[in-house]
């Protein structure tokens, strides 16, 4: 319904807008809101594709630690989806400029009606559901929700400790069953698809109404709140959850617990462990093997049959198996966890060992995957209960989270929707049957209650056999209350003041300060104390992160660690070179200076918690626009990830967007500047070298590309152009150079034979691993522009 709504605000405001768009400037502006509006479109189709819920935190958690070890291949129909939409708004986009500037009228009501038109044109981008989405969000993650649930004293945050334990305990097996939701059960809605599970909660006990609370709803957040009692919550925009050391090293864990007790701790899962933090989290709390497809592939029959998720489950159910029976020739207990993927949304995977297996008429393919994991997952269950009374594992089936939107979300969404949780013990005892209000947070503390153990509680998580009441039962609003909760969940992340100052090391890319570890570049938001709030890392476009200081509060002291060469873009001197130092500097400020204090790195610096205050101790400035080119600045940096950007008129209707880049400052690219270059991360950018452009009314066309940094692949082949040739031969054309990589490598010589015959003069004298953009115009006029070596330059062709 908010986006029916969204649509025809939009709607009726160009209705009433087009007659009064008499000049270029504010039809720009209402074609700019209307492309906003169809790219917040584009990112609710695409999202609620994957979650049926739109942008949520699921989403924006993805986005901000990156997707790499996603499984991409099977979402080849949303991509192409996505580009066609996006290629779609770019081409309405042009038309609306100018049916917009077709509008003439000078009558007043129409003038007046046009006024409308322009309050009704935000109010369109506040209704939409992913503005909502994001709202949401972010107010929670900035602490606009904080303590405002009326219940908010009523739950404790417990960090557990065990009370009282066995002489001796079972070990223990985890089997997270990817988005096998209980609600698969459910005979009414799928009848006969779950046989065998089935039969086994007649023996087993079973928790009959574990619920999905806020903040657990993908599969890392699941990870952490069954085993930490918490829902996940980041840090910062943009964190790689791989540079930072730990993960919620303040979270005493399911893991933490065991391992203190004796247990020798692996995971297992088919998927590779960079993807969402999920290696560093449970290497981070006390498993000792943690294994994912990297580690696992080699080890399986046919290593090249892998879903595009990763390891098939019966490969991975024999791998499991295997190591069990590793584990059972001691005696020291253990607990093996393991995370399948076969049911993996949108249609899931089926096994080799289910290549007989289909549900009803197996036209579904997400049932036949449910179909076929409730065979296997009983038959690896049998073995495990057949094995001897010593060696007999405590079983734990558990879903992460519920199923997101898959082939069967109209069958799933017809009811209420349940998580599975199912207890399998040692001992063949009486079966049970839990039915009180519980959440995946409460299955820690109920599987070490199941073990033998007593504690308290973990986390915001109860044990579901005792009389504590549970985050449900107590609270009314769980949404509310752990939203209000969010100020003591970013305090799980730990990170220290600096009372004992801060260590870079730059042989080692690193930061230590206090017990934790970081890697550089980085961007550190401190607190008026100076201790450690959050960090910032952007390991995917490293070139970005000076952008995220323009989402600090302006009077909120920051570090940043970098290359020297950052001191443009963040309104710092670059520090006076010293002899045998390399290119690092630390720098420190706020947004409100005048200007940002600097050191440079000679191999080490240590900086004292009094040497940080000198640093961050910045004379203010009362300058307004100043103050606003700096935010402008920054928020070009964090959108384009160009360390520096500018402008040149070109003329005519079409802009663009040339981003040059050197070595490990991220993408090169041409493309129209109403693209939006943060949203083309993925796309492939230009090659090593120099690449020429023919700019024409209907687009940019590469004509041209040499290898300058390299001699041998200087020398063009029998007739291919130089540079020389196509201007001598299509005279009066716009040509556009573009850098990427390094243009010299040592060599001057092919820089000077690809420039030789023109009036270009800085292309020649670039420098190593410099970005450089040149325009010869068609009356002859000349732009040329060489960045900083190692950083981006990003120039828009108006």
């Amino acid at each position: 319904m908010l986006l029916i709504g969204s649509t025809l605000t939009l709607v009726t405001a160009l209705w009433l807008m087009q007659p009064r768009c008499r000049s270029r400037l504010l039809a720009c502006v209402v074609t700019a809101v209307a492309l906003c509006w169809a790219l917040l479109t584009l990112l609710h189709l695409v999202s609620d594709y994957f979650t049926g819920r739109g942008v949520d935190d699921a989403v924006v958690y993805h986005l901000q630690v990156g997707l790499d070890g996603a499984g991409f291949g099977e979402y080849r129909s949303i991509t192409i989806m996505g580009v066609a939409i996006l290629l779609l708004a770019l081409a309405s986009s042009v038309l609306l400029y100018r049916w917009l500037g077709a509008g003439r009228s000078e009558v007043s009501n129409a003038r007046r009606l046009g006024w409308i038109g322009t309050l009704l044109l935000p109010i369109a981008l506040a209704l939409h559901p992913a503005s909502q989405g994001l709202a949401s969000v972010y107010a929670e993650r900035l602490g606009w929700w904080e303590d405002t649930a009326p219940s908010a004293a009523a739950m404790k945050l417990i960090d557990p400790r065990i009370q009282d334990a066995p002489r001796s305990s079972p070990n223990l097996v985890v089997l997270y069953l990817e988005s096998l939701e209980r609600t698969y059960m459910d005979e009414a809605r799928f009848p006969g698809l779950m046989p065998h599970l089935a039969a086994l909660e007649a023996e087993a006990i079973s928790f009959t109404d574990v619920r999905q609370v806020h903040g657990a709803g993908f599969t890392m957040a699941g990870l952490v709140a069954t085993q930490c009692g918490v829902p996940i919550t980041t840090v910062a925009d943009g964190n790689s959850l791989d540079a930072i050391d730990r993960f919620l090293p303040g979270a005493t864990c399911l893991g933490d617990l065991l391992a203190e007790r004796g247990y020798r701790l692996t995971f297992m899962g088919g998927a590779p462990l960079r993807f969402a933090g999920k290696g560093n989290f449970q290497s981070s709390h006390g498993f000792e093997q943690v294994l994912g497809l990297n580690e696992l592939r080699d080890q399986i029959d046919d290593p090249q049959r892998v879903s595009s998720w990763g390891i098939y489950d019966d490969d991975l159910f024999a791998l499991l198996e295997r190591q069990i029976a590793d584990l059972s020739s001691s005696e020291q207990p253990f607990g093996v966890f393991a995370l399948t993927l076969d049911t993996h949304h949108p249609d899931g995977h089926l096994s080799r060992a289910c290549a007989d297996i289909r549900y009803g008429d197996g036209s579904n393919p997400i049932l036949n995957a449910v179909h076929c994991t409730d065979r296997m997952v009983a038959g690896l269950v049998d073995r495990l209960r057949s094995l001897p009374d010593a060696q007999r594992p405590l079983i734990v089936l558990a879903s992460d989270h519920l199923a997101m939107r898959n082939s069967a979300s109209a069958q799933l969404e017809a009811g209420s929707r349940r998580n599975l949780l199912m207890f399998v013990p040692p001992d063949a005892g009486q079966a049970q049957r839990i039915d009180r209000p519980a959440s995946t947070l409460d299955v820690a503390p109920t599987v070490l209650a199941s073990l033998g153990f007593t504690v308290e509680g973990v986390g915001f998580g109860r044990n579901l056999f005792g009389p504590a009441p549970t985050l449900l039962e107590q609270v009314p609003d769980q949404r509310a209350f752990l939203r209000s909760q969010q100020h003591l969940l970013r305090r799980l992340w730990q990170f220290p003041g600096l009372e004992h100052g801060m260590l870079v090391d730059e042989s080692r890319r690193s930061a230590r300060f206090g017990h934790r570890k970081i890697e550089i570049p980085a961007v550190l938001a401190l607190r008026p104390d100076l201790d450690v709030q959050f960090v910032a890392v952007d390991g995917s476009w490293p070139s970005r992160l000076p952008g995220y200081l323009g989402k600090l509060a302006l009077d909120q002291p920051f570090l940043y660690v970098d290359h020297c060469s950052v001191a443009a873009d963040i309104g710092a001197r670059i520090p006076e070179p010293i002899p045998r130092c390399g290119s690092l500097c630390v720098f420190g400020g706020r947004l409100d200076a005048a200007e940002v204090n600097g050191r440079r790195i000679c191999g080490e610096l240590f900086m004292s918690r009094d040497e940080v205050r000198e640093l961050v101790q910045v004379r203010p400035t009362s300058d307004d626009d100043f103050l606003r080119q700096r935010l402008a600045r920054f928020d070009t940096i964090m959108r384009s990830g160009a360390s520096e950007a500018i402008e040149w008129q070109l003329g005519g209707a079409a802009q663009w967007d040339v981003r040059s880049a050197g070595s490990g400052a991220g993408y090169s690219f041409v493309q129209p500047a109403a693209a939006r270059p943060d949203l083309q991360l993925g796309t492939e950018g230009l090659e090593r070298g120099i690449s020429v452009f023919e700019l024409t009314a209907s687009g940019a066309r590469k004509v041209l590309h040499v290898d300058t940094c390299v001699l041998r692949d200087a020398v063009p082949e029998p007739g291919q152009p130089t540079l020389r040739k196509l201007l001598d031969e299509t005279p009066e054309r716009d040509w556009l150079l573009v850098a990427h990589d390094s243009a010299y490598c040592g060599n001057r010589q092919p820089l000077q034979d690809f420039f030789a015959g023109t009036a270009l003069q800085k292309g020649a004298e670039l420098e190593f691993r410099q970005p450089y953009v040149g325009l010869l115009r068609a009356d002859g006029r000349i732009d040329e522009h060489a960045g900083l070596a190692e950083r981006s330059l990003l120039v828009r062709l108006k």
